[in-house]
């Protein structure tokens, strides 16, 4: 018969399952792929959701501009999008003409407040 002769002339043809085994492979990828993306979404949301974050900054320079000074200071905690921003004063700040930046991010500032460490005489 037709269908036997060609069973025997091809052997090695795939046949079954062996004709969608790619496609069985490429669904279980797609599949393991899509879980590990809804698992690092679902932790990220939440750490967000139950971490209460603090940004600190120190203002460590009297200058008017620079790292350390207040300007800095309040230039990065106006990025500061959950949580609280703490700017402790260091030093005297001795401000020039520019006005500083308003404050502007949606979260509570604290001036002067503790970046995390009680010990007042840093030697660093």
């Amino acid at each position: 018969t037709a269908g036997n002769f060609f069973a025997k002339a091809c052997p090695s043809s795939p046949t079954g399952w062996q004709t969608r085994r790619p496609l069985l492979l490429f669904m279980m990828l797609a599949k393991a792929v899509v879980a590990v993306a809804v698992a690092v979404a679902l932790a990220a949301t939440a750490a967000r959701a139950t971490s209460s974050t603090t940004a600190k900054y120190r203002v460590t320079s009297s200058a008017d501009s620079g790292p350390g000074t207040l300007r800095s200071a309040l230039t990065f905690a106006n990025f500061a999008t959950s949580g609280d921003v703490v700017i402790k004063i260091e030093t005297n700040v001795q401000l020039g003409d520019d006005p500083l930046p308003p404050y502007t991010a949606p979260v509570p500032l604290t001036l002067g407040g503790s970046c995390g460490d009680d010990d007042d005489d840093d030697d660093d």
